[in-house]
């Protein structure tokens, strides 16, 4: 996991009695460590790990403004603020295989 903190996710085997909806319907959970300043500084706030999905629906594009997300999630909470550099998606890794997924 050498590409940490930073825009890369890993998959691991979820352990036995992790929630599907944490997990959906994959054996899999999906784990990423941010080096995102506003990302970081929520989790020290709270001491703890943000527990998140895509601003997506699946197979769709990602979201990128707060009018995008508002209008598709509804009430949703957001944390405003710049998304950083990125121009695509993260990388997403099997961790067991070195798969690439995206």
């Amino acid at each position: 996991m050498t590409k940490w903190p930073g825009p890369h996710t890993w998959l691991v085997p979820a352990k036995s009695g992790v929630s599907h909806l944490i997990r959906g319907t994959s054996d899999k959970v999906a784990l990423r460590l941010s080096n995102h300043r506003d990302v970081c500084s929520l989790s020290e706030a709270f001491g703890g790990a943000i527990i998140s999905t895509s601003a997506n629906e699946e197979g769709l594009p990602t979201y990128k403004t707060e009018e995008e997300i508002s209008a598709n999630f509804p009430g949703i909470k957001i944390l405003s603020g710049k998304l950083g550099n990125l121009m695509r998606p993260s990388t997403i890794q099997d961790a067991l295989t070195d798969k690439i997924i995206r």
